[in-house]
Formats: C-alpha cells, structure tokens, sequence
C-alpha cells in the first residue's frame, strides 16, 4: 500500500483473493454455486478493470511493484481460507485453531520487528502500541467471524467478505483526500450489485 492508492490495492485485492479461492471451492471442494452467486462473482470480478488504467498508473508511485506485492497477498491469503476451510469440515476446535494461528502470526511478526529494529530508523513504539491494540482486536473479531461462516460456501463466504473494500475507499476518499471520479464510483456500484446478487 506504500506504492499505490488504497482505492487501487483494495479492489484488486479483494477480487483476485476471491477468484483463487473460488477455483479451489469448485474444483477442490466441489462446491456448486448457483446462477446468482456465479454471477455475483462475475460482477466482483469486473471490479478490477474499471481501475488499472493509464491515468492511474501516473498517479501511483510504483504500480506494477504495488500489483505484483497485492497479488502475492491475495495468493497468501486463499492458501489461509481454504486451510481454514478444510479445518472446518475435520470439525476441528475453531479455538485451538485460532489460538495457534495468533501464535504463530506473533511469532513471525516477533521475528520481524527485531530486524526492523536494528535499523537506524525511529519507530513511535507507544503510538504503534495505541493503534495496535485496536487494531489486533478487530483483526481477531473478523478472523473469528469469517472462519466460522466458513461452515457454508466457501467462494460465497469469501466475495461476500471481498466487498468490504467499499468501506477504506470510502474512508480513504473522504479522510486522506484520494481522487474519486466517475470510474472508481461505477466500481463501487458494481460491489454493491454483487452484494445483492448473494442475499
């Protein structure tokens, strides 16, 4: 997100994670999906093209490097959900599962910050600690949430989760002052399509 606008690594993000996730659902754990969650992934899946544009790449500061670390998010993060998924239906304990996956994710994350931080560079520990908390609270609340709705389709658990994008677009426009014009708004009303294709 350093490299490109959140309106840009959101949409992408949250449209490629689903379509990986969606393939694995069908072709792994052969899920069928009916005419109205197909095409309500269809629709999420047009989201992305009405954003990588010419003009946008002028605005970015580096968006292929911005693209290419998005798409290895969003193949990192199906790998998590059909792990996940498969958890689910062993009927294993959701909370020996969360609990070893907050574990590890601080042991890594431990593993990190103690080769950041023998760079020269400052950090504001207590302002990092101040948001944090919050920050890992929600986090943990949303992992709680979408692993238990993963008793249920996956693709469609995971596009209906994706279009939540709407909320730092929205957020990002109105509090860090990035461009909206017409295009990013026919995007966000594609979303919102896809959202009701699902209900």
């Amino acid at each position: 997100m350093k490299h490109i606008d959140t309106v840009i690594f959101f949409p992408l993000y949250k449209t490629i994670g689903p379509i990986i996730i969606t393939l694995i659902s069908v072709f792994f754990f052969k899920e069928v999906l009916s005419v109205k969650e197909f095409l309500g992934i269809v629709c999420g899946i047009l989201v992305p093209l009405g954003l990588v544009t010419k003009a946008e790449n002028k605005i970015q500061k580096n968006l292929f490097l911005g693209i290419a670390l998005m798409a290895l998010t969003a193949i990192l993060t199906s790998v998590t959900g059909t792990t996940a998924k498969s958890l689910m239906n062993l009927h294993l304990s959701m909370a020996v599962y969360l609990f070893a996956r907050g574990v590890f994710g601080m042991l890594f994350s431990s593993i990190i910050w103690k080769v950041k931080s023998k760079k020269p560079k400052k950090y504001n520990s207590k302002g990092i600690m101040l948001v944090g908390f919050p920050i890992g609270l929600f986090q943990f609340l949303g992992i709680f949430t979408f692993t238990h709705a993963l008793t249920g389709n996956l693709a469609v658990v995971s596009t209906i989760n994706s279009f939540s994008i709407l909320i730092p677009i929205i957020l990002s426009i109105i509090f860090y002052k990035e461009h909206f014009n017409l295009r990013k708004g026919i995007v966000i009303l594609l979303s919102i399509i896809s959202i009701i294709l699902f209900i």
